[in-house]
């Protein structure tokens, strides 16, 4: 019995170790259940295709058959006006541009100098740190458009000699100064989040 129990386990050996080192191929289930989800998600593309054909079309065809078509297409699609006053269009883009980077970079600053402050805990920063938070209590209470209607018509209501009556500066500035206090507690709340054993670790490595 011994002995037919160790060829037995003599003749397994080969066949375990055959299949470890032999290269892994999917099973017949696995390869029909890949052939089934290709089949469905052609389908299921199919029909999304059409569907969005159909209501497209449909949509395209009720704009086009309106009785104002011909008004709408010679105001907003009339592609000889367009071509005449893209000078102007890129005139506009460059100024938004230019206008988007000067906003950008000083709400940027200036709310990384209203977080530094309040989350600053030296005496003598006290009165600065107030009116920081004053500040962005304020103007995030205060809607976007009525900043804008307060610097733009209100500055200029001053007449104070040497402040700019320019629209475009105006329109920047009330921008900027609605939108740093945002930024400033979006910056605040991702100091806040380091821990204190965090900057104390830091300290000690001199950084």
């Amino acid at each position: 019995m011994a002995k037919k129990s160790g060829r037995s386990s003599n003749r397994a050996a080969p066949s375990s170790s055959s299949n470890f080192g032999g290269s892994w191929s999917p099973s017949e289930i696995e390869l029909a259940r890949r052939q089934a989800r290709q089949a469905r998600n052609k389908k299921s593309a199919l029909i999304a295709a059409l569907s969005s054909f159909l209501v497209l079309g449909t949509l395209g065809l009720v704009l086009v058959t309106s009785p104002g078509w011909e008004t709408l297409r010679n105001t907003f699609f009339k592609w000889a006006y367009g071509f005449e006053i893209l000078p102007k269009i890129l005139l506009g883009f460059t100024t938004n541009a230019t206008l988007t980077v000067i906003a950008g970079t000083s709400v940027a600053l200036i709310g990384l100098g209203i977080a530094l402050l309040r989350t600053s805990r030296s005496p003598a920063l006290t009165p600065f740190r107030i009116l920081a938070t004053v500040y962005v209590d304020v103007f995030r209470g205060i809607p976007m458009l009525l900043v804008i209607l307060l610097v733009g018509f209100g500055i200029p209501a001053l007449q104070i000699k040497g402040l700019t009556n320019n629209v475009l500066v105006l329109g920047t500035l009330a921008v900027i100064i609605t939108y740093s206090a945002y930024v400033s507690e979006v910056i605040r709340s991702g100091i806040l989040t380091v821990h204190p054993s965090q900057r104390a670790a830091a300290r000690s490595l001199g950084l």
